[in-house]
């Protein structure tokens, strides 16, 4: 899973591009409220979803998106299993 680097970046290309977040959830067909939480870094994205929505505005994917660290109770059971 990954997240947003930068929500100001990734809300400025969208916005430059002419994007709501209404339409990017129409291409990736997924909820506004949804891409309005991808693109203010509050929720995880996988990377499908993270390529489709850097192929929107024109970026690679490392340049918007990092690794995210799953939450501590995820690390605890992959580090026991």
């Amino acid at each position: 899973m990954m997240r947003v680097k930068d929500p100001a970046l990734v809300q400025t290309l969208l916005a430059e591009r002419g994007l709501s977040m209404a339409e990017v959830g129409k291409r990736l067909d997924r909820s506004k409220t949804w891409v309005h939480q991808v693109v203010h870094g509050t929720q995880r994205v996988d990377e499908i979803d993270a390529r489709v929505l850097a192929r929107m505005v024109g970026r690679p994917v490392g340049s918007l998106f990092v690794i995210a660290r799953a939450p501590s109770r995820e690390r605890r059971y992959q580090q026991s299993a």
